[in-house]
C-alpha cells in the first residue's frame, strides 16, 4: 500500500511540473526555437493555418509556438496570440496548428493553442492561397476574462 501511495504522489508531482493552465496562475506564449530576424515578416502580417506544409522544401522551421491561457476568451485571441509572436520572431506562417480546451484555475475549460513557426527562404514564393488559413496583422489578444476578448485584423490576400 505504501508503493501505491508513493507512486501516486511521485505521478503528480510530475504532473504537476508540466507547463498547463492548471499549474500556473497566469497566461503564457511560449516559443522554443531560434527567432530569425534577417528579413520582416511579409508585409507585417502572418498565414496561420492548421494544415502542414505541401511540401519540405523553401522554408525553415523556427519553432514551436503554445499559447496557455487560464480563462475561457475563445479562440480568435489564441489565433491573434499565435500571430504576434509569429511576428516577433520574424516568422512568415503558423502550421500544423492544433487547438484545445484544458482545466484551467479560471474556468472549467481554458482553450489553448500551438503551432510550428516557418520561414520561407529568400527567394523561395510558397503560394499560400491554395491552403485554408488566414493572414492575420499584429493586433489585440486580450489577457484575462470576457467581454475582453479581443481579435486582430483578418487580412484578405
Amino acid at each position: 500500500m505504501l508503493r501505491i501511495i508513493v507512486v501516486l504522489l511521485m505521478l503528480g508531482g510530475f504532473g504537476c511540473a508540466m507547463d498547463t493552465p492548471m499549474t500556473t496562475n497566469h497566461e503564457k506564449v511560449i516559443f522554443t526555437g531560434a527567432p530569425d530576424l534577417s528579413r520582416p515578416s511579409r508585409g507585417g502580417k502572418v498565414f496561420l493555418t492548421e494544415d502542414a506544409m505541401p511540401s519540405k522544401d523553401g522554408y525553415k522551421v523556427l519553432g514551436e509556438i503554445k499559447v496557455i491561457r487560464i480563462w475561457d476568451v475563445g479562440y480568435p485571441p489564441i489565433y491573434q496570440e499565435l500571430a504576434n509572436k509569429a511576428l516577433d520572431i520574424g516568422a512568415d506562417a503558423v502550421v500544423e496548428i492544433l487547438t484545445w480546451r484544458s482545466p484551467s484555475w479560471g474556468v472549467f475549460a481554458a482553450p489553448q493553442g500551438a503551432g510550428k513557426a516557418i520561414k520561407v527562404d529568400e527567394g523561395v514564393e510558397i503560394d499560400f492561397s491554395k491552403m485554408k488559413g488566414m493572414w492575420l496583422k499584429r493586433g489585440f489578444a486580450a489577457k484575462g476574462s470576457p467581454p475582453n476578448a479581443g481579435g486582430g485584423d483578418v487580412v484578405s490576400d
